[in-house]
């Protein structure tokens, strides 16, 4: 007999699979239906031609097609440092303009197409032409010196896809196996091995850095009844 696997022991708080309810099979593809008609109902909307601009604006700055990637880099967290500053010294003008739902920095958006300038984003959920606006609702096109970009985005709800999912996608349940749950942030490119990965929060992941490398990630996370080694999807490579 093999030496016993590290992640055999016993876990506190993860539930036996003898005790976890069964899955409601049923549930979970109505609610992945739900969520395809809307993803399909988003695209009709003329979304998927914006969301095509974009993965070929990142294709175009994906590290085999970038040379000059470090000082870019380096650039670009610096300004994004600096709106971040601009967004905390500015928080209570922007908000007192009506319809906003978030702000943060991000690629200014010209004539449809993603651009390389950095500037302060601004969600609304529903953009409105500015000849019907009162000037007092009209957001400007600069605050502080630093360019504003208004993206409408839609009402912002939270979600609750803390289900099992296969396949996994942003915003679901997730978690390193040693803590509760958190959620599913979004996937990036290695720029080393542009292998593409899962990325998340320190404290969802690597468990406030108490974790190692190797270490199970599941989804749904333990919270959510995800069990080792049933729900891992993948290892946690770095942190």
């Amino acid at each position: 007999m093999g030496e016993p696997n590290e992640f055999e022991e016993e876990i506190p708080g993860i539930t036996e699979i003898s005790e976890l309810e069964d899955i409601d099979l049923d549930k979970l593809e109505e609610e992945w239906g739900v969520f395809e008609k809307e993803s399909i109902e988003r695209k009709q909307l003329g979304n998927e031609e914006f969301s095509e601009k974009w993965e070929k604006f990142f294709a175009t700055r994906a590290p085999s097609e970038r040379p000059g990637e470090p000082e870019e880099e380096e650039e670009d967290l610096a300004r994004i440092t600096e709106i971040s500053e601009v967004i905390e010294e500015s928080e209570l003008e922007i908000f007192k303009y009506e319809n906003i739902v978030g702000v943060g920095p991000g690629f200014i958006v010209s004539a449809g197409e993603p651009t390389r300038d950095i500037g302060l984003v601004i969600l609304v959920e529903k953009k409105v032409p500015k000849e019907k606006l009162l000037a007092k609702d009209i957001i400007p096109e600069e605050i502080k010196g630093t360019k504003t970009d208004v993206i409408e985005v839609g009402r912002i709800e939270a979600l609750n896809y803390k289900r099992r999912y296969r396949p996994a996608f942003p915003g679901c349940s997730i978690g390193h196996y040693r803590i509760t749950a958190g959620t599913f942030g979004c996937m990036v490119q290695d720029k080393r091995t542009h292998e593409f990965k899962i990325l998340s929060n320190n404290h969802v992941l690597a468990n406030v850095n108490a974790a190692r490398k190797g270490d199970p990630i599941l989804q749904q996370g333990r919270y959510d009844g995800g069990i080792y080694p049933r729900d891992m999807i993948a290892r946690l490579e770095k942190f």
